[in-house]
């Protein structure tokens, strides 16, 4: 209850070098009583000619449990895996993301729990954080819920 109002924030800090970012980290509580998929465009934000890339998953749900999930780095076009991870509820957790996967069409897909995915990529000193959106903010179309829906129903049989 502050003005101006409250916002989340995580620095990170690259000792090694010197470089920081801020990045403004709130999580909806929107997010935290529900289940549900997230679909994101992986070369839409990670910086292919980057050293590193990481994407950090936080997941916040309301039962105060750390269960496991799995994370799917998806090829729609050789409808495909190319990786999976063990990530948990309830954590921040960090994905080392191979520069080679980098391209329009692999997806990071989750099929158990929300969270928010954070894009970070370093090199040099510098350092970038960025966040998704969900996908059907980046569709210009009137039809863009149902282009996404077919795009999860297709990611879902690849991973199922």
């Amino acid at each position: 209850n502050t003005f101006p109002s409250y916002r989340a924030n995580l620095k990170i800090l690259l000792k090694s070098k010197g470089g920081f970012s801020s990045y403004q980290s709130e999580y909806p509580y929107s997010m935290v009583n529900k289940k549900g998929t997230i679909l994101s465009s992986v070369n839409s934000i990670a910086n292919k000619d980057a050293e590193k890339n990481y994407i950090l998953i936080k997941n916040i749900f309301e039962i105060p449990l750390i269960e496991k999930f799995n994370v799917y780095l998806v090829n729609v076009k050789l409808r495909k895996i190319e990786e999976t991870f063990s990530i948990k509820t309830n954590y921040t957790n960090c994905i080392e993301l191979n520069n080679l996967l980098i391209k329009p069409e692999i997806f990071l897909v989750t099929n158990d729990f929300l969270g928010v995915p954070i894009y970070v990529s370093t090199n040099d000193k510098h350092i970038s954080f960025e966040h998704t959106h969900p996908p059907h903010e980046y569709i210009l179309s009137k039809n863009r819920y149902q282009k996404v829906s077919e795009l999860k129903k297709d990611i879902n049989e690849i991973i199922n």
